[in-house]
């Protein structure tokens, strides 16, 4: 192959690359633009056809950072939690000092900041764009709630999924993303994403490093998307990867998400089982009660579904976020973990095991999750179905693995697809 023909193929490449980004993205836009109401959808149909025009000319760079554009701080747990509750500037430095006053993206606070400190942050400021790239630390504490409160007695769902995600917060914010955005696009929320499994290990008492990087940013007429990479490694030992789509929204185009179209299921009378979910408490006390039936779907495979009343005083909503409270859709999987817990400790498998955990692994395909909804202060009832889809059991384990989708008041807001749980000895 001559010098010619290598530069045609690598151009092809490139511009092969550039199609996926673009149909990710007009796929999300084009959700967007059916469930707004139609006021925003005329705004919406504005910022789409400027965008099928202007990403033409986006290119993707997922290389280290170049020494020319690092820039290195570190991020105190007292300034992770300005950024939290406080002020924005005090954080990030007096530039920032215009979104303090005004309703603004934040990180989590309190018991859902997932972060004690931020060594090394890279990146150009008010560059929106890549390279960008963050390394933070959490070590978690034997006695910290989510251990003593979680009855599978390892670190939850939920909580490796903030220690992936809230990174990428950060780096959203260091490089500038709401300085740059009108005012009213002031919900920051993540749209799916994906978790691979490496292995299994033990994370009580360890520090977890995350590696996050931001691969792509997408804006047109002030919609605005980004996709982060991120690993989670305990000492030297890497045991999560994956990748996640975020977006900036306005509070009316959350407030009119329609979902994602699934109606809300009927649970059977015939061959169920009615349990209280008595076995979490405080804060995962997620599901009240649960119900187990093998006469839906044709009878192929075991189906769970759990209910919860919510109250406006959730604990979650005060920490997740400052001026912008809504559950976190790591709580909904928490839910269809402690929903796939209660039934396990209510069947005949859990009598192998003397002390039974619950761990996660990537069997086959990774664990995927969809959000295009929110819960917040005014729902009432959440409700979730989940579908065995196997389960496997061994000398030495029971593995389930699981699809599941999430309703608020009626609407269909959540996926998972392939939570894969493996539960062992102690």
């Amino acid at each position: 192959m001559n010098n010619n023909q290598s530069n045609t193929a690598v151009i092809k490449m490139d511009d092969e690359k550039k199609i996926q980004r673009i149909r990710r993205l007009l796929e999300i836009l084009d959700e967007n633009l059916s469930q707004s109401s139609a006021v925003h959808n005329a705004l919406l149909d504005n910022q789409l056809a400027a965008l099928r025009i202007s990403s033409m000319d986006l290119t993707l760079n997922t290389s280290p950072i170049h020494p020319d554009i690092e820039k290195k701080i570190a991020f105190t747990k007292n300034q992770l939690r300005e950024f939290g509750t406080g002020s924005i500037a005090k954080c990030f430095g007096d530039d920032y000092m215009i979104l303090d006053p005004r309703p603004s993206p934040r990180i989590p606070n309190g018991d859902l900041l997932m972060i004690d400190s931020i060594p090394e942050i890279t990146g150009e400021r008010h560059k929106i764009a890549p390279p960008a790239s963050s390394i933070s630390e959490y070590t978690i504490d034997p006695t910290a709630w989510f251990l003593r409160e979680n009855p599978y007695r390892r670190v939850p769902l939920a909580i490796l999924m903030e220690l992936a995600l809230q990174p990428c917060g950060i780096i959203s914010a260091y490089i500038g993303t709401s300085l740059h955005l009108p005012p009213e696009n002031n919900r920051f929320r993540n749209l799916d994403g994906f978790i691979r499994f490496t292995s299994q290990p033990d994370l009580s008492g360890k520090t977890i490093t995350n590696h996050a990087v931001l691969l792509d940013a997408f804006s047109s007429g002030g919609m605005h998307i980004q996709k982060y990479a991120f690993s989670l490694s305990a000492g030297r030992s890497k045991f999560l990867e994956g990748e996640s789509t975020f977006g900036y929204f306005t509070s009316e185009a959350m407030a009119n998400q329609s979902g994602l179209g699934q109606p809300v299921p009927v649970v059977s009378a015939g061959n169920s089982s009615l349990v209280e979910a008595g076995n979490s408490t405080g804060h995962f006390a997620l599901t009240d009660f649960v119900n187990f039936d093998s006469s839906n779907n044709e009878g192929k495979n075991l189906i769970i579904t759990g209910v919860k009343e919510l109250s406006a005083d959730e604990w979650f909503y005060a920490n997740h976020f400052y001026q912008d409270p809504v559950m976190p859709g790591s709580l909904g999987a928490e839910a269809i973990v402690q929903g796939l817990w209660t039934y396990f400790t209510h069947s005949e498998q859990a009598r192998r095991f003397k002390n039974p955990v619950l761990a996660f692994d990537t069997h086959e395909e990774p664990f995927t999750w969809k959000y295009r909804g929110q819960v917040t202060p005014q729902n009432k009832q959440v409700l979730y179905r989940v579908e065995i889809i196997k389960e496997l059991p061994t000398s030495t384990e029971t593995r389930i693995t699981a699809h599941a989708d999430f309703w608020v008041d009626g609407l269909h807001i959540y996926s998972f697809k392939n939570i894969s749980a493996v539960i062992k000895e102690g």
